[in-house]
């Protein structure tokens, strides 16, 4: 109760016209603090459905009455959200959007030779699974390296094959993009994962696990490889490598594209729009209050 406690005071001093709380728990604290005299958006980002408990889902439904909307950043969470508790507060989806710091790219990369991943070391990432592809890739494209960027313990990847390297975080996500070559995001489970947008932006191929949602319908989203299978993700890489001349250049044409689409200015003006529609209906009486 103190962090509710502390938002009352935040509340009380800042006096919002409106809040976004951002995943689980700061959805909970913030509508119990706040909810009875300022409009909350509780936003739903986690890759896993957090309403499996039965905690969780009476929390939700006691708080439903100072909620004023759900944002889902992918429909398969508010489609978990309708399961549950059905359409009882304005509910959309905006999906997760990029930075203007990562550039579209310009020039061609001449080969596939640098795979980058970019992600905290974590379970949900599956750093085994990445260390077996690359121990694979050895065998049937030595010439590609693999590099994990990203905060966390490297000794969680053990000992590692010679194509492959633990790069500790980085404060230039940017950077790293520009000078590789592939994505490869080894993750099973995500909600609406900000660096497959992020490669899609920086004109790079991104390969990623078809358990996970497609970002959109373009074709540069096409490759995927079999969640649970690292020789399927290797055959992925290996395909990208071997048509390199045109997925190269289709990541390239789409990143101008990709950077309209997933742009932070879209998505917050999504966001704006949203949250004002949402207090104009209420004040007209077409939302409950």
């Amino acid at each position: 109760m103190r962090r509710v406690r502390g938002l009352r005071r935040l509340g009380r001093e800042f006096a919002p016209d409106l809040v976004v709380a951002h995943s689980f728990l700061p959805n909970l604290y913030a509508r119990l603090a706040l909810g009875r005299r300022v409009p909350v958006h509780t936003v739903l980002h986690s890759a896993t459905d957090d309403f499996v408990r039965p905690k969780a889902r009476w929390a939700e439904r006691a708080l439903l009455g100072r909620t004023a909307s759900v944002i889902a950043v992918a429909g398969r969470q508010l489609e978990e959200y309708q399961g549950h508790f059905g359409r009882a507060v304005p509910q959309t989806v905006i999906p997760n959007g990029v930075g203007a710091n990562i550039a579209p790219r310009l020039q061609l990369r001449p080969e596939a030779r640098r795979v980058v991943t970019l992600a905290r070391v974590a379970e949900q990432k599956r750093p085994e699974f990445w260390v077996k592809a690359a121990r694979l890739a050895a065998e049937t494209v030595p010439e590609v390296a693999f590099e994990w960027w990203g905060p966390g313990d490297g000794d969680v990847f053990g000992d590692l094959p010679s194509n492959a390297r633990f790069c500790g975080p980085t404060t230039d996500p940017a950077s790293v993009l520009e000078s590789a070559d592939v994505l490869f995001h080894p993750a099973a489970r995500e909600a609406h994962s900000v660096v497959l947008l992020e490669g899609a932006v920086a004109g790079m191929p991104v390969i990623y696990a078809d358990s996970i949602g497609r970002p959109g319908g373009q074709s540069e989203w096409d490759n995927r490889y079999s969640a649970e299978s690292p020789e399927s993700a290797v055959e992925t890489l290996r395909h990208v490598a071997a048509s390199w001349t045109e997925v190269s250049r289709s990541a390239r044409d789409f990143s101008k594209e990709a950077s309209e689409l997933y742009g932070s200015r879209r998505v917050a003006q999504a966001y704006l729009d949203w949250m004002l529609g949402t207090a104009t209906r209420r004040k007209a009486g077409g939302l409950p209050r």
